[in-house]
């Protein structure tokens, strides 16, 4: 595949294993989805970084995803956040964004200083067009992210694994036509940045694994969410 024109660090988050990734380009970073509340990592590797600048932007509401936006606010100055409206609506409520029931503790932020309706989900981010893709199934806030020939796909695409659809919110039908407009608009080529596991290639998807029609060929490798 193409290499992309930004590098890009992976960083595990605090809570089920979810990936945090960083693009950054001189004193900027783009952040998406930080969940490091207990640990600080992503801190940690942004000041290491010499960053002064922070763009922010979720994939989707869920706690895991979401949960160190407020620590990055905090300590850089002018952080920019953006996502879905209804994932901005959701961040802000323990109960919207599961924090409450899947872990006791209500985690939440303040809401985006932009949404991707507003934007017609694109931004200039160092120079560098990065598109969003609404992509609901998983979540109804859901998009995916596209820089360079990359795509951070949240919790809609995840190698080999049946994309969770049975949360509140959740919906086969949307999903199904999610995974068909990314195959549309996007080359089989582009690497596809998970919001859990390993990155892969969009050609390696089985449409067939990804909306729970067949069984995935590794069951030793489970969901996050699997057993709720």
């Amino acid at each position: 595949a193409h290499l992309a024109t930004h590098a890009v660090t992976r960083l595990e988050n605090d809570r089920f294993s979810s990936n945090a990734y960083i693009a950054t380009c001189g004193n900027h970073a783009l952040v998406i989805d930080p969940a490091d509340e207990g640990s600080g990592r992503i801190t940690a590797f942004l000041c290491d970084q010499g960053i002064s600048d922070v763009l922010i932007i979720l994939t989707h509401e869920h706690f895991d995803h979401m949960s160190g936006i407020t620590r990055l606010r905090e300590e850089f100055i002018g952080t920019k956040l953006v996502c879905s409206r209804f994932c901005s609506d959701h961040i802000t409520r323990p109960t919207g964004n599961f924090s409450r029931y899947l872990t006791g503790v209500d985690v939440v932020c303040s809401a985006a200083d932009s949404l991707c309706e507003d934007i017609n989900y694109e931004i200039l981010w160092a120079n560098t067009r990065v598109k969003m893709i609404p992509t609901p199934g998983h979540s109804p806030g859901s998009i995916c992210i596209v820089l360079d020939d990359i795509l951070f796909s949240g919790d809609t695409l995840i190698r080999n694994r049946a994309t969770v659809t049975r949360l509140p919110g959740g919906r086969h039908d949307q999903l199904k036509a999610s995974i068909a407009r990314l195959v549309d608009c996007l080359q089989p080529t582009t690497v596809v940045f998970p919001g859990h596991g390993e990155p892969f290639l969009l050609a390696e998807i089985d449409q067939e694994v990804v909306l729970g029609v067949v069984r995935p060929r590794d069951e030793g490798v489970r969901s996050h969410l699997r057993n709720l």
